[in-house]
Order: structure tokens, then sequence, then C-alpha cells
């Protein structure tokens, strides 16, 4: 369970650093722990909301009050609702789960090397509430999903 003083302290440290910065890159979002399929007691799926896991919210909230230009890199595995993100920073790449050379691509994206011209294939929600939640089957021990639904999302919760 993550520690709020220490994130508190994380997060004041990186505001330190953003202050001293002609600006800032900041690498947000999840990874393939909170968004994957269920297949174990211990391999839970993806969580019940489309939030920005942990404080992160609070992380770019804070550099972006500092007033030095900021750039997101969003790394996820589905859309995410990154509203404050979208209105507040200067500009936002979506990484999806970058693999061995994502680094390098982004870099040149980055410094202009390349030009992508790719649109994304899919919406990104304001919120959870503009996605159904839509269930073929009700979860059942004897089902595919052994009785494991989304993280945090009971099987009573869906009827």
């Amino acid at each position: 369970m993550p520690d709020a003083a220490q994130d508190a302290r994380l997060i004041a440290e990186a505001v330190e650093i953003a202050r001293q910065a002609d600006a800032v890159l900041l690498v947000i979002g999840e990874n393939e722990t909170v968004c994957r399929e269920a297949w174990g007691e211990t391999h839970l799926g993806d969580r019940d909301t489309l939030d920005l896991p942990g404080r992160q919210n609070v992380l770019v909230k804070a550099v972006v009050e500092t007033r030095v230009p900021t750039v997101a890199l969003l790394i996820n595995g589905r859309p995410l609702s990154i509203n404050y993100v979208a209105e507040h920073v200067n500009a936002i790449f979506e990484g999806w789960y970058l693999g061995q050379e994502g680094g390098v691509a982004f870099a040149d994206t980055l410094f202009g090397e390349v030009n992508p011209g790719g649109k994304l294939p899919i919406t990104f929600p304001r919120s959870v509430g503009q996605v159904p939640a839509h269930y073929d089957y009700k979860p059942s021990p004897r089902g595919a999903t052994f009785g494991r639904t989304i993280r945090h999302f009971s099987p009573s919760d869906m009827g």
C-alpha cells in the first residue's frame, strides 16, 4: 500500500527539481499490474476506474503549478481519464506500453527527428461513466473467470 507521507516527500522533491529546470518531462500512467487479464487469485484484472493510479494527479498539479513548461508522457495499456493533465500540460505524448526501442522513438519525436502523423485509434473517455460496463456472463466458479472480475468490483455489483 502506498505511503502518503513518502509520496508527499517525493512529490515535493519532484517540484524542487522542476523549479530548477527549463522544461519538465513527466512520465505518468499505469503498468501491466493494473491493466491486464484476470487469470489467477494473485493475478487480478483491470481496475474499475480510468483515473491515474495513486497520487499521480497530485504530482501533475504540483509540477504544473511551478509554471515550468511541462510535457507528459503517458504510459498505459488502455485509455485513461486525464482531464487535468489535458487541460494543464503543454503537450501529451501517448506511449502505450513502449517496447525496447520506445525510449529512442520517444526521444526522436520529442526532439523533432521524426514527426509521426498517426491518429489515436480509440476515444479517450473523460470519466469511467462514459464507458459501458458490459459483461456477457455472470462470473462463476466454473467459468473462465473463476469468480474473479474487475479489481475493486465485486460480482454482487454486477447484479
